[in-house]
């Protein structure tokens, strides 16, 4: 959800000169990544840990 946005800013910084953003913008967008990927690696880490873990007892449930 914030990947668009992230990646728009990243392109207005990268894109041409003059737009007036200050030099110290390029260290926190490589922050920003970092937490928006990392926290992307937990939450699909954590998801696919408890579809696995919760995937056993629906066959019992079924029999």
């Amino acid at each position: 959800m914030t990947q668009p946005f992230l990646l728009s800013w990243a392109v207005t910084y990268v894109g041409p000169t003059g737009l007036g953003l200050p030099r110290d913008t390029g260290g926190g967008l490589i922050r920003d990544f970092a937490i928006v990927f990392i926290g992307t690696a937990i939450t699909t880490a954590t998801y696919e840990h408890l579809g696995y873990r919760i995937a056993p007892w629906q066959y019992f449930v079924l029999d």
